[in-house]
């Protein structure tokens, strides 16, 4: 790792750790292509690395049996599922290439949003640097979807901000060019103050290709709005009982004026 950027790695060839069932546990360096297979020391694998920008790099061991196995990415990059993903990746990029920062919400709890959200960033990071940013207060779900519930993140580098304005602030390293900033459970109301959170999301403008954040649900409070003002663009994760409901439609309507850029139809059920 070079002291302004996570790794490189030869470009579309991937870095993400593959995990199957029975697999030992094992570190983002050994699933890192041109590497040496080492297992590093505890110490080494929770110490943070030089960074670019305004950045520095945690790198997590992961556990197999921790990973959510709908992490596509992560299980099996073969799988047509990916292919999904990867298809909605190059829309994006095609159509919306103004587009840095991504607000992925939904109209309601459970549809799948994050998920979609990290398996998006997976794809989209097969070519550009991304950050996920986890701002779904009441219920984060990025970092317990890889087994690292206990991670800090957002409350720590806005404490450590105000402390010290501009110091480095520290995100996880999941793999060659995917990084993620975690909120901490129960974190208080005022971490989503905008004036707090845009200088957050300007330092990681400046080492990200893509921003992708998981918001709140839509129908569940007003917080998500709020956030829409910082982003260029909204992608909205539904179910087909926010169809027949009518929750899409009025999920529709409060976003009137803002630029949705797609809609992800998770269809939980029928998979």
């Amino acid at each position: 790792m070079s002291a302004d950027s996570p790794p490189s790695g030869r470009r579309n060839e991937g870095g993400y750790l593959f995990v199957r069932k029975g697999a030992r546990r094992v570190s983002i360096d050994e699933a890192l292509p041109g590497r040496t297979p080492r297992l590093p020391p505890v110490a080494e694998l929770l110490a943070t690395a030089p960074g670019r920008g305004g950045l520095r790099y945690v790198r997590p061991a992961l556990d197999p049996g921790a990973v959510d196995p709908h992490l596509c990415f992560f299980q099996s990059p073969s799988a047509p599922i990916c292919d999904l993903y990867r298809s909605a990746a190059a829309e994006l990029e095609g159509h919306c290439a103004g587009v840095r920062r991504l607000l992925v919400t939904s109209p309601r709890g459970m549809a799948g949003r994050t998920i979609s959200a990290i398996n998006l960033a997976s794809a989209l990071a097969e070519r550009d640097r991304v950050v996920l940013v986890d701002l779904h207060r009441r219920r984060p779900g990025i970092a317990r979807a890889f087994g690292l519930a206990d991670q800090g993140g957002l409350v720590a580098a806005l404490r450590h901000r105000r402390r010290s304005p501009g110091s480095p602030i520290d995100v996880t390293l999941l793999a060659e060019r995917l990084a993620a900033l975690f909120i901490e459970p129960d974190a208080p109301p005022d971490v989503l103050r905008l004036g707090e959170l845009r200088p957050i999301l300007d330092a990681i403008d400046g080492a990200a290709d893509r921003v992708i954040i998981d918001g709140p649900p839509v129908l569940d409070g007003d917080a998500v709005f709020d956030l829409a003002a910082l982003v260029e663009g909204v992608l909205i994760v539904a179910e087909p009982a926010d169809l027949a409901s009518g929750d899409y439609e009025r999920t529709l309507e409060r976003f009137e004026g803002r630029r949705i850029v797609g809609v992800l139809l998770n269809d939980r059920g029928g998979r």
